[in-house]
């Protein structure tokens, strides 16, 4: 029976975990509640108020209540749907603290501080290509002579002033840059929870050559701590906040499709009966209490076969066979009590000396 409710266990945690996600309770009259449709949240109605006296004729019983609640007579639905909704919890609290964790990858664009060699390459690039002044006439203008064969001057633009590079660059480069990066990692570093961004720059003058970020970020994930606060909550912590929505604005904060409901926690504890059929225990514990007076409960047998021998040993070193008897095994089950056999028949239970 333990193994068959295992199998069942997992196969609703699999079911949670993988399922999509649904607004409406399952229909409790389901071939096997809390099985049903992928993704739904477990059932929240009541127990099969069927608690027949005499066990042939159980809840699965044929035109019982809960008849179409079952695949096989040793399956109870109540139940299933119990364990789906235990399953169900577990498996979101744990997709949900993962969400934690594993955080979104920063932008290696800002890692590297691109915009910062974006600025180095128009001051620096640009002397030797679109703003060199090497090519300047002799007299000192924007235009060089060149002769051709015919013995005329060509006039050639060579100069194209000090910004020429970065005007290209900004237009080219940084305000795609800026607009993606800005767009899609408007957050702290490590996913929001560094304590520091960079600051990305649309144009090429206003970009820092400095870069320290990559160093910065490592410091900082090698000494963060886990926060018991946020990554160990019972469930009834995640009913009143979704630990998602802690996340910064621009990291899919999920506002308000929160799985994890009172309804569904109660359904999993079963709180006070209400969800699944609970059996009645015998504990015979009036077999356990610790004699008194001279009280001890009947012996019980043991299945077991007692054979006897009693033997006598003479000064030369004969043994003798005195006696024998043989009796059926029994064990008092009253503590201080022991059992004293009598000849063929059931012995008693004696109060210890």
């Amino acid at each position: 029976m333990m193994k068959r409710l295992t199998t069942l266990a997992c196969a609703a945690a699999f079911i949670a975990l993988f399922g999509a996600s649904g607004d409406a309770y399952a229909q409790c009259t389901s071939v096997i509640p809390g099985l049903p449709d992928v993704g739904s949240v477990p059932c929240s109605e009541a127990f099969t108020p069927n608690t027949p006296s005499n066990p042939s004729d159980g809840p699965n019983a044929p035109g019982s209540p809960n008849e179409a609640k079952h695949e096989n007579d040793s399956c109870d639905g109540d139940f299933m749907n119990q364990i789906y909704a235990r399953s169900y919890l577990e498996a979101n609290r744990e997709i949900m603290i993962s969400a934690l964790l594993v955080r979104k990858p920063d932008s290696v664009l800002e890692y590297t501080c691109f915009d910062g060699q974006v600025k180095r390459t128009a001051e620096t690039a640009g002397l030797i290509f679109s703003e060199t002044n090497l090519w300047l006439g002799s007299g000192g203008g924007s235009y060089s002579s060149v002769s051709t064969p015919d013995g005329s001057d060509i006039d050639i633009n060579v100069y194209t002033a000090d910004t020429y590079l970065d005007v290209s660059l900004n237009r080219l480069v940084m305000q795609g840059m800026s607009s993606f990066v800005n767009s899609n990692f408007d957050h702290e570093f490590l996913g929001g929870s560094a304590g520091i961004s960079s600051d990305v720059k649309a144009s090429v003058g206003a970009a820092s050559l400095a870069c320290s970020n990559m160093r910065d970020v490592y410091e900082l994930a090698k000494c963060k701590n886990i926060n018991p606060a946020t990554f160990f909550m019972t469930f009834e912590d995640i009913v009143a906040a979704d630990p998602r929505d802690s996340l910064p604005s621009g990291q899919l904060q999920c506002g308000g499709i929160n799985p994890i409901t009172s309804a569904a926690i109660a359904v999993a504890n079963n709180d006070g009966g209400t969800y699944a059929l609970k059996d009645n225990i015998v504990t015979y514990s009036d077999m356990f209490i610790p004699s008194s007076s001279g009280t001890c409960a009947e012996p019980v047998p043991t299945g077991v076969m007692v054979k006897q021998e009693k033997f006598s040993y003479g000064t030369t070193g004969t043994v003798t066979l005195v006696s024998t008897r043989q009796y059926a095994e029994y064990v008092c089950p009253t503590p201080g009590c022991y059992y004293e056999p009598s000849g063929s028949s059931v012995g008693t239970c004696k109060d210890a000396p």
